[in-house]
């Protein structure tokens, strides 16, 4: 790879480093010289360059100035848009493999304490990662919390106004909640986590009783019950036949 090198007589190995712009990667031998640049090897360097692997190269005054380079030497590979760390034994790349214990991370916007992690876009995809790579195929998307009287769920907004909610709030009970200003909300489905019961409490419905007139078996009454009043509304009493 090529860099630029600006170098004087008493500073040309630190500006050299310092000013290391790569044009390729993959040169084996020297190529023609040209005055200020500078040039590293991985591997395999033959010609005037054998025995220079992993060195850094700088033709200057003439000649080619070998530099072997020191733990914490960077180069940039422009035409790979790679920057390089020299770690003792090699040139790695600097984009890790793993990130650990982030306080902020964001995507397109910026994360704050309130939401330290936050994104900014208008699609994304979570994909299972295959048996062929190692995986199971199967994903798995977790949530939780730390006690059944916390809250965990889905805020859905419009205009940063929250507009649905769904979740575990304030209980471990399912929950559906809407909302036409978001501070007023309204249960649209509701189930228990210890039945599987589903309860819809703004469903418009009635509640029936069967019982029987004075003790006559022949003779069953109905009692119908509005569920919004809970109130007894009607009675009927069917003759038998």
């Amino acid at each position: 790879m090529f860099c630029h090198a600006f170098s004087s007589a008493g500073k040309r190995q630190a500006t050299s480093l310092i000013l290391c712009r790569s044009s390729t990667g993959t040169l084996r031998r020297a190529p023609p010289p040209r005055q200020r640049r500078l040039l590293h090897r991985r591997v395999g360097a033959t010609g005037n360059w054998a025995g220079w692997d992993l060195n850094v190269a700088l033709w200057t005054d003439g000649a080619w100035l070998r530099l072997p380079p020191q733990t914490g030497w960077r180069a940039w590979l422009e035409d790979e848009g790679l920057l390089l760390v020299y770690e003792g034994a090699g040139w790695i790349g600097t984009t890790p493999a793993a990130l650990q214990n982030l306080a902020l991370l964001a995507v397109g916007t910026t994360a704050d304490a309130s939401n330290p992690f936050s994104a900014k876009l208008n699609a994304a995809l979570w994909t299972a990662k295959t048996v062929a790579e190692g995986g199971t195929g199967d994903l798995f998307y977790t949530m939780n919390k730390g006690a059944a009287g916390d809250d965990l769920g889905l805020t859905l907004q419009t205009g940063f106004v929250t507009k649905a909610l769904v979740g575990l709030f304030g209980s471990d009970r399912f929950r559906l909640a809407v909302s036409a200003d978001g501070s007023t909300f309204f249960d649209g489905l509701s189930v228990d986590n210890a039945t599987g019961i589903v309860d819809q409490p703004r469903l418009p419905r009635f509640k029936a009783y069967t019982s029987y007139e004075m003790g006559n078996l022949d003779r069953p009454c109905y009692a119908v019950e509005d569920h919004d009043l809970m109130a007894l509304v009607e009675l009927v009493c069917l003759a038998r036949i």
